[in-house]
């Protein structure tokens, strides 16, 4: 959820890049394929990447490694970097040691004062080594976009940081400053968990002697309860491929997303990804935590889906999107798109996700419920006639109603036909004919969802039922 989040506002905030694209540099390989998919699915696609190429290709870190050694050598050669053989068990040493002395744990440099024949040494003898940045106590503040004037003195606290592990392979700050100069990033906006290693990354770039980029930390998101990280480790729920299975759309979660932290004049609009595009500013978004609460997440994916109703093209997806819902519940084909549609137009304020017009709840809309005997008999003695009265009238007038108002007028004129049956008890009469269930959405609703000839033959089926010996 929170790499997406970030992809949702750097991809808003795409006026403010050099050439107004969107590149990705660091990939996990194992995770590639469902990444690429998930960015694709949410309208995040990057313009380039190891999918789509790019001039800065190749993409992957694995296919840069010699781009990361041909830089290094130019470190190392000024004296900026050099080679260390502190072993784990010295690193683990120092750790427990600052940890005993209640002291923040940090590398001792010490390897820093090898000679030059001290590291060709241990190189012939094929010692495991890391190559480290050197850095000095007292970092220069920098600007935050978001944040202000804001500074992390990493070499005080921390030492000098790896940039080249034992294994070859560059730490994530190493070839996050590389890359992003080499495919020429000018802005760089990332989470506030960030914010410690940025002076690390600009003393790097110092080192290299190029421009650092502009950055802008975003407030962390939090859960509902204010306190907590969200977090991939906290259950499946904030995985994107969660969502996408739940049946929220792609512009709903990033609308959901814009709730919190900022970058909106009013952050509970329910906007379209080029509505987002156009009305994001990077001087709004909050400096503070932001609440991430998945419970608002239903009603945003609900307005998201009313507003597609509302659109010629949204609309057939929509219909499209019941149709194969339905097939997949209920194993039936659907007789024509206006019944589909009718459904729709009167439950698309009940319900949140497509999924939920297949619920327990709405089986009656796609299987004709088996209503028996002792069902319509416990409402009232009087069934049999209400349901010949409304059937006998039918058959004679062939009336068709199609608004809830003309339903609500025909049954009234037929109500009067069984003045011995209340009003109310008329209706649960027709209601267990239509559902199988005693409660759910107005009678009128059914009807028109129903259509007259669905209707007729429900009313069939009850009067079946009353009649069987």
């Amino acid at each position: 959820m929170s790499r997406v989040r970030c992809g949702c506002v750097i991809h808003l905030a795409r006026p403010y890049s050099h050439h107004g694209s969107k590149v990705r540099s660091r990939l996990i390989p194992d995770s590639l394929k469902n990444l690429e998919e998930m960015l694709s699915w949410t309208g995040l696609s990057p313009d380039e990447g190891p999918s789509s190429g790019g001039k800065f290709a190749p993409y992957k870190q694995s296919e840069r490694l010699e781009v990361y050694h041909e830089s290094m050598k130019h470190l190392l050669k000024d004296g900026s970097c050099y080679h260390c053989f502190c072993t784990p068990q010295r690193l683990e040493f120092l750790r427990k040691n600052a940890v005993r002395n209640k002291e923040t744990p940090r590398y001792d440099n010490k390897c820093r004062s090898l000679s030059e024949a001290a590291v060709k040494e241990n190189k012939s003898r094929g010692t495991p080594h890391v190559i480290r940045l050197k850095i000095e106590p007292n970092a220069d503040p920098y600007d935050d976009l978001i944040l202000g004037t804001t500074c992390y003195d990493v070499g005080r606290i921390e030492g000098d940081p790896v940039m080249i592990k034992a294994d070859g392979f560059p730490t994530y700050h190493f070839a996050n400053v590389v890359d992003d100069h080499l495919m020429e990033i000018t802005h760089v906006l990332r989470g506030q968990e960030w914010i410690m290693s940025t002076n690390k990354h600009i003393l790097l770039y110092k080192a290299f002697g190029w421009k650092p980029p502009t950055f802008a930390h975003l407030p962390l998101a939090l859960n509902k309860d204010g306190r907590t990280k969200l977090s991939k480790r906290f259950g499946n729920n904030t995985y994107v491929s969660h969502f996408k299975e739940t049946g929220v759309y792609p512009g709903a979660l990033l609308n959901f997303l814009t709730f919190c932290g900022g970058g909106f004049e009013d952050h509970r609009q329910i906007l379209t990804l080029p509505e987002m595009v156009a009305k994001f500013s990077l001087d709004k978004i909050s400096n503070h935590s932001a609440i991430l609460d998945l419970d608002l997440l239903p009603g945003v994916n609900q307005s998201h889906l009313i507003k597609r109703f509302q659109e010629d093209q949204g609309q057939r997806k929509l219909l499209e999107e019941l149709r194969e819902e339905v097939r997949r519940a209920f194993q039936v084909e659907l007789p024509n798109e206006a019944f589909l549609y009718r459904i729709l137009d009167l439950r698309k304020n009940h319900i949140n996700y497509i999924k939920d017009l297949t619920s327990k709840e709405n089986y009656y809309l796609w299987i004709r419920p088996k209503v028996t005997q002792h069902d319509l008999s416990a409402i009232t003695a009087h069934s049999e006639s209400v349901i010949k009265a409304i059937y006998q009238d039918y058959a004679n007038t062939c009336e068709e109603v199609t608004t809830t108002d003309d339903v609500n007028k025909y049954l009234q004129r037929i109500h009067k036909k069984t003045a011995d049956v209340p009003w109310p008890t008329f209706m649960k009469v027709i209601r267990m004919c239509l559902s199988g269930k005693k409660e759910g959405p107005s009678v009128a609703d059914m009807m028109v969802m129903l259509g007259s000839e669905e209707f007729i033959e429900r009313l069939k089926c009850g009067l079946m039922a009353l009649t069987e010996r």
